[in-house]
């Protein structure tokens, strides 16, 4: 969205309220569907990924708003490319849209965000420039990369209204293809919308005064849309139980899917790219939405996800999902800013939504256990200070390994790691390894030793029961880089301070 600037003022409207080019037809086709990656999971950066490690959530994809992917995203992840169609920013997304397709060759491209919204700085356009700005962008990218994606929609939520400033759009997108259906569908690889539950009233009035709060009504809206889906928050009404209702959240993407089916595009994906329980959970503002709430919203957002599978409706490349990415908001917004950061920016600690959203692990009869490859990542151990040895001259370390399932899957995969040097088993412990062929890191005391030695482990990773089937066992037993133990400054105090 950048989600965070909307939802600033969203949040500051309630407290005011309260207070108160042809291609040929070849080209034009749209591709095979991306093959779906068996990870449904992703996230969205509010202040950016530096000082954070994405391989430990469990996460298959992520955005930033941007077009710039971290090099310290693992390459596993995919990031997907905003390219803003605002007023503002068109002439220059244009301009260097070539450069940045060459750059980037097979790239997923999502093209617009929030060209629905009322306010001015998100894209804030008509349905009819939508259209002409997506078709332009999209034919650039089709005709330069045939193997890119290019994803449509980035409507704030799926309500009637949106859903008609959709088909708006992709009634004009069929004008500029000269009447031709197929080849301005032919231009959409995947629909990607964001999914928040918001009020849907005007935002302003003829002075450009705040008068509601939420998601305003898109440029051009007229009563024959729809009618405006109202949440009601004011003096003796309080219905902020609906910003994070699973069955608001249900039938919307229902509905969305059903239309999805009337264009004839049912066999193509659909990706949540931002939703979340966006009220924070502490701060100063009027209304709070405490994060057990936000939590089982996300939890039951998931088993939704994954557990809902309809041949009329869904995707059959992903046994008939209706959804194949969805995107949390947020990895580290402040929490008195919005709800649902999995860490805390101001600490870098990770939050209780943090901790359930790496922790949820799908049932059994959602999500079967699969083929998994476990291993032993082939780098140098980390090794730390664990406190004194019980032999003179001694001490203890802490050796850290990672591992990573290498096959990508919606489940969290329950592993214990052995630590030996040489014929010498140093301990061991036990985990799961993160979704979506994420990594975990695990740690093992090794006792009595002399600082400054050098040492060899050998890792070896095993499945616990019930974790799925190996499928190579050879890179199970991993000999590491040799590590010297650091030095430790030891402080001798007066024996009447010990």
């Amino acid at each position: 969205m950048g989600a965070r600037k909307n939802f600033r003022t969203i949040l500051f409207a309630i407290l005011s309220l309260l207070m108160l080019m042809p291609l040929n037809a070849q080209r034009s086709q749209a591709k095979q569907p991306p093959v779906v990656d068996l990870c449904h999971f992703g996230i969205g950066l509010a202040l950016g990924v530096s000082g954070y490690d994405l391989s430990i959530l469990g996460v298959g994809g992520y955005l930033d708003w941007g077009v710039t992917r971290s090099k310290s995203v693992p390459e596993n992840i995919l990031y997907f490319y905003v390219l803003n169609v605002s007023n503002q920013a068109y002439p220059g997304v244009l301009k260097n849209l070539p450069a940045l397709i060459a750059k980037n060759p097979g790239a997923f491209w999502i093209i617009g965000n929030e060209p629905d919204s009322e306010v001015n700085y998100q894209d804030h356009i008509s349905a009819e420039s939508y259209a002409a700005r997506y078709y332009e962008l999209a034919s650039i990218i089709r005709q330069q990369d045939p193997e890119a994606h290019i994803g449509f929609g980035t409507i704030i939520q799926p309500s009637q209204i949106r859903i008609t400033y959709l088909q708006k759009t992709l009634d004009a997108m069929v004008k500029l293809a000269s009447g031709n259906r197929s080849k301005a569908l032919g231009l959409i690889d995947v629909y990607t919308i964001h999914a928040f539950i918001l009020n849907e009233e005007k935002l302003y009035n003829s002075k450009g005064q705040t008068i509601n709060w939420g998601a305003g009504l898109p440029i051009g809206y007229e009563p024959s849309w729809g009618a405006p889906e109202v949440i009601r928050i004011s003096a003796g009404v309080d219905e902020s139980w609906k910003t994070h209702s699973i069955d608001i959240f249900k039938r919307r993407v229902i509905r969305f899917r059903e239309w999805m089916k009337a264009l004839g595009e049912q066999n193509k994906p659909l990706w949540i790219t931002e939703y979340g329980s966006l009220f924070p959970s502490s701060g100063e503002g009027f209304l709070k939405v405490s994060d057990q709430d936000a939590v089982a919203f996300m939890e039951q957002t998931f088993n939704f996800v994954l557990g809902t599978k309809n041949k009329s409706l869904g995707y059959a490349g992903d046994a008939d999902r209706l959804v194949q990415h969805l995107l949390w908001y947020s990895l580290n917004d402040y929490r008195w800013h919005f709800g649902g950061s999995l860490y805390d920016p101001n600490t870098r600690s990770r939050t209780f939504v943090g901790d359930r959203f790496i922790s949820y692990n799908p049932s059994i009869s959602i999500v079967p256990v699969g083929q998994v490859d476990v291993t032993i990542l082939a780098q140098a151990p980390q090794v730390s200070p664990g406190g004194l040895g019980s032999a003179p001259g001694t001490h203890n370390y802490r050796i850290r390994v990672r591992a990573a399932n290498l096959i990508s899957s919606d489940r969290l995969t329950a592993v214990q790691v052995d630590l030996f040097e040489g014929s010498r088993w140093v301990g061991s412990t036990k985990g799961s390894l993160a979704r979506c062929a994420g990594q975990a890191e695990f740690a093992i005391m090794d006792y009595n030793l002399t600082p400054g030695e050098q040492h060899t482990y050998r890792a070896v990773i095993s499945l616990l029961p019930d974790n799925g089937v190996e499928t190579n066992p050879a890179n199970q037993d991993v000999t590491l880089p040799a590590v010297t133990l650091p030095f430790v400054k030891t402080i001798f105090l007066p024996a009447v301070w010990r």
